[in-house]
């Protein structure tokens, strides 16, 4: 603990420290109105915060480092519909659809190892 008065404490210690940085850091969530806003928000150097648009469905993320270097992303709202099954892509067969097409190429095998047998 650091004392700044160490004659002080009167026979008991106190559980506060002033300079427990885990106290300055602790997280914040602010409200802004444009991402130029967001971008313009001051944060000390080696530090982090979530900023809130109020004018659209998105949040912002800004960071400094350690010499106070700014680093902004931004982010939209999704609503995830919890009992609602899932979307799936064209771009992806189902497992019948895969069997079939397994059960294809191996009849198409098996016909070519016979011909080669013939041959």
């Amino acid at each position: 603990m650091n004392n700044l008065y160490p004659n002080t404490n009167y026979g008991y210690q106190s559980s506060f420290d002033p300079y427990d940085n885990r106290l300055l850091n602790r997280p914040q969530v602010t409200w802004v109105n444009s991402f130029n806003e967001a971008s313009n928000f001051h944060l000390p150097p080696d530090s982090s915060i979530v900023l809130l648009d109020n004018t659209a469905p998105r949040f912002y993320l800004k960071a400094t480092d350690k010499n106070g270097m700014p680093m902004i992303r931004a982010f939209s709202f999704e609503e995830i519909m919890m009992n609602q099954t899932p979307n799936i892509s064209a771009d992806y067969v189902s497992k019948e659809e895969f069997d079939a097409l397994k059960n294809d190429f191996n009849s198409l095998l098996s016909k070519l190892g016979e011909g080669e047998q013939n041959a």
